[in-house]
């Protein structure tokens, strides 16, 4: 069963019920992939309620199986694969601003990067801008929950429930238009798994545990709550996840945790004990005057009347009574500031009045089978360009329209120039509108709104305060239909439509620069030097205008000493993709001290500063090959980053006239690292691990899991460890559980399960025994040389061995005991045998200049 592309007359008629009730719930989770699915589909196809998942995260560090972005990239792939899922539970989603950072085993790692009250803020606004009746928690903020991000957000999201009820609290909120709201139930969720079995447990058969089966048929869908569930989980195809759709009974246990309503007995149903009628929009609130009462009852009888009348053929036959009661909304809407309540009771009402509205306004337009429809000729302009936009409304009922009203809606500097007004055309009960749109020349460029600035620690930075997946086309249309006595509004995003060999797409309007800057690299490292280094940076300049030639001057800036060759340069380039690669040479004074350092590229082009890299990601249509295809993508966003090298300086020593060799693993840039600095180190291939001349080399590193990944590698184990009897020096990079108990190794050893690991960059390291010669020669190793680190600390320790083998360092997370198997060496006949779950793979590739002094020692070791 794949994930129901529901008919139209089915959405209408969903929609047509939730127009009439007022359960909202929000769902709070950590990842994109967190949700309790299920229960977002039961409450859309059963209740007709509104179900929101947020997300504290993007998900940018999960894995990816399906391409290669990772980062900001997987971030934003992410939050299109969640708003597919959404499609097929029938729910929303947001999100909050923080960064993924990886595995953590605690709440204190999570909340030390984020900050608890950064997640109760960001709750909150959440909390204030759904409204909802409901909150349920997927996390209880205990250990059980695992990840310690899972945690956190576990932890806060109590205080958050309590702060959004409090005008007291985030005032600043209020002028945005996040008022107070007091919810009126707080559930959490008692599954800590992934993939919950559904089962009956007699355990949790309790007064304070609501039952909920997903399993129950639903007629409308054509399936179960559950399987409909299931299918749309399996859009998280990055994560890779894993379900069989199935039909029967399916149960999640939810405890209450808080109910602002007296519960008699066990309760049977989410909703029990609520007002979820029209009127109950606004129980956070507390009462509303009778007047308001009563009018929103009239609405709730019209809008079931236009549900008695709703037929699939003739939808336009409940637009009547839908007319009436938007009316009664709207005027009630004007009345609301006469009524003797409090400006805040005034603002939540009338938030709560503007929402329906706009609900009653779209699903007015279903039935009577009007379509606003706004194009534009090109997908990418540059500032400075124009673009042409042809507004129309279809008309396919032929509804009784007296007359449309068209505006465009563009970013304050943005020009709009009419050049036909509203009329009929072909013959069809058609109106249109051609603008031609003008760009301002210092207009933003297109870029996800929540990494348009750069990050603060590990939350993304945004000035506007937003929860959505993405901020609206920044150029859309509207139109104010009149029928008869009766005006609704129409808005649509202004699309560019093109068809490709298997498919189609709508793109919305992107501003781009007209030339960007694509680096050959993003960082280079060198040891510090008594003499001058020289190097040659590589930069390619790309035309992005699809209609116009670009050209502009080039230029290179450094720290004040180090000398640029030449300082800037001239570029001309034809239009679409037109491009040209310019070379500088750069010169490191000598004695330049260990440290990280900038160089920047700018073009300056059409009177305006450019200096950005711009990264597309792009989604294929399905089924078709070269999903990063620009011709075939069917979304795509646009990533700027600065156009700029860092270049690292490393004060570390390495031990001359010797010969390395390195096996590769898992991928990861150690080996081009070491390359890159001079490092007499060459690629041991298969044939040579199975019948090569090992002995020439004076030290062999063996990458991550390469034992696991390379058969001739595990086939030929017993060739290292001759090599390492013979005298040699053998470093082995963490490997997982697969290294152990095959005598890959020296002596016996065993992993912990789970495996010892430490995954806070910042732990404190200490050094064991610090008169070994791995610490002192020929780079003194000290605590500074653990500042700095990346991501992690290690994983894969060791956690028992043979006595034979002596650990050096220990580490580990708050509240855990020290984990000594990290870095861990023994004597094996005349030679040496070191494994390092220390992630020095990480930290090379960033530049860490305490790795690599470590990391050096550990290569010039002689046993």
């Amino acid at each position: 069963m794949q994930v129901m592309r529901r008919s139209s007359h089915i959405s209408l008629f969903l929609r047509l019920k939730k127009l009439g009730n007022s359960k909202a719930v929000l769902h709070v989770g950590c990842h994109p992939d967190d949700e309790e699915i299920g229960l977002l589909s039961y409450i859309s196809f059963k209740h007709y309620g509104r179900a929101v998942y947020w997300s504290a995260t993007r998900g940018e560090s999960g894995q990816n199986r399906v391409n290669n972005y990772q980062g900001h990239a997987l971030g934003v792939y992410r939050t299109w694969e969640s708003l597919l899922t959404r499609e097929g539970d029938g729910g929303e989603c947001l999100f909050g601003p923080f960064i993924d950072f990886g595995f953590c085993k605690n709440s204190d790692e999570a909340l030390a990067k984020w900050g608890r009250e950064n997640i109760i803020r960001e709750l909150v606004q959440a909390i204030r801008f759904i409204q909802p009746q409901i909150i349920i928690s997927r996390w209880e903020g205990t250990p059980d929950d695992g990840h310690g991000q899972h945690q956190a957000i576990g932890q806060a999201l109590s205080d958050a429930v309590e702060a959004a009820a409090s005008p007291n609290i985030y005032p600043e909120f209020i002028s945005q238009g996040f008022l107070p709201w007091n919810i009126s139930k707080f559930y959490r969720s008692t599954n800590k798994t992934t993939y919950p079995t559904g089962t009956l447990n007699p355990e949790m058969e309790t007064d304070n545990i609501l039952r909920v089966n997903t399993g129950e048929y639903s007629p409308l869908i054509g399936c179960t709550y559950q399987e409909q569930a299931w299918t749309a989980y399996g859009r998280h195809q990055t994560q890779g996840m894993t379900v069989l759709p199935a039909p029967g009974n399916f149960y999640y246990y939810l405890e209450l945790i808080k109910s602002a309503v007296v519960i008699q007995d066990r309760e049977t149903d989410f909703f029990q004990g609520l007002d979820t009628g029209l009127t109950g929009m606004f129980s956070g609130i507390g009462s509303i005057p009778l007047d308001v009462h009563n009018t929103l009852k009239k609405v709730e009888e019209l809008i079931d009347k236009a549900i008695e009348k709703y037929t699939p053929e003739e939808p336009s036959s409940s637009s009547l009574p839908l007319l009436d009661g938007l009316k009664l909304l709207k005027d009630l809407r004007a009345h609301i500031p006469e009524k003797k309540l409090t400006d805040l009771e005034k603002q939540a009402i009338i938030f709560g009045l503007e929402r329906r509205i706009k609900e009653f306004e779209e699903v007015v337009a279903l039935c009577l089978g009007l379509r606003l429809e706004s194009l534009c000729t090109r997908a990418r302009v540059t500032p400075g360009e124009s673009v042409w936009v042809k507004n129309r409304l279809w008309n396919f009922s032929n509804a009784p329209v007296d007359n449309v009203t068209f505006n465009i809606h563009a970013p304050d500097t943005w020009g709009v120039e009419k050049n036909e007004g509203t009329g009929i055309t072909d013959g069809l009960s058609d109106f249109m509108a051609v603008n031609e749109v003008f760009i301002s020349n210092d207009t933003e460029l297109s870029c996800p709104y929540w990494l348009r600035r750069p990050k603060k620690g590990y939350i993304n930075e945004y000035s506007e305060e937003t929860l959505k997946a993405f901020l609206p086309a920044s150029l859309s249309a509207e139109c104010t239909v009149t029928i008869g006595s009766h005006d609704i509004t129409l808005s649509a995003p202004t699309m560019h439509k093109k068809a490709f060999p298997g498919g189609h797409r709508e793109l919305p309007l992107s501003v781009v620069p007209p030339i960007s800057l694509h680096p050959e690299f993003d960082k280079k490292i060198f040891l510090v030097s008594g003499s001058k280094q020289n190097f040659t940076l590589q930069v390619t300049a790309r035309c992005n205008d699809e209609e116009r030639p670009a050209d502009g001057h080039l230029e290179l800036t450094g720290p004040q000493e180090w000398q640029i060759y030449p300082a800037s340069t001239d570029v001309t380039l034809p239009s679409v993709n037109g491009a040209a690669t310019c070379a500088f040479d750069v010169i490191i004074p000598p004695d330049t001290s260990e440290g990280r350092y900038l160089l920047q590229y700018n073009i300056r082009c059409r009177n305006r500063d450019y200096g950005v890299v711009l990264t597309p990601v792009r989604m294929g249509a399905p089924g078709l090959p070269y999903p990063d295809n620009p011709a075939t993508c069917i979304r795509e966003e646009l990533l700027l980053t600065p156009a700029q090298v860092e270049i690292f300086v490393i004060n570390a020593r390495l031990r001359e006239k010797h010969r390395y060799g390195y096996i590769e693993g898992a991928k990861e840039e150690t080996f081009a690292v070491l390359q890159s600095l001079g490092v007499n180190i060459h690629l041991i291939k298969d044939t040579d691990i199975a019948y090569g001349n090992l002995n020439e080399y004076d030290t062999i590193v063996v990458g991550p899991n390469a034992y696991l990944l390379r058969g001739q590698l595990a086939g030929n184990a017993h060739r290292l460890l001759e090599y390492t009897e013979q005298g040699g020096t053998l470093i082995v990079q963490y490997h997982t559980y697969g290294y152990q108990g095959h005598g890959f190794a020296p002596y016996p050893f065993s992993y912990n399960r789970p495996h010892d690991r430490v995954t806070d960059e910042n732990a404190l390291v200490s050094m064991l025994v610090p008169d070994n010669p791995l610490f002192l020669f020929p780079n003194t190793i000290n605590q500074k040389d653990f500042d700095g680190w990346i991501h992690d600390r290690g994983l894969y320790f060791f956690g028992q061995w043979d006595e034979r083998y002596t650990p050096l360092l220990s580490s580990g997370d708050a509240g855990e005991p020290q984990k000594q198997g990290g870095l861990i060496t023994c004597k094996y006949g005349r030679g040496l045998y070191i494994y390092i779950g220390y992630s020095l793979y990480r930290q090379l590739p960033a530049g860490v200049p305490g790795a690599f002094r470590l990391f050096f020692n550990m290569l010039s070791l002689k046993p």
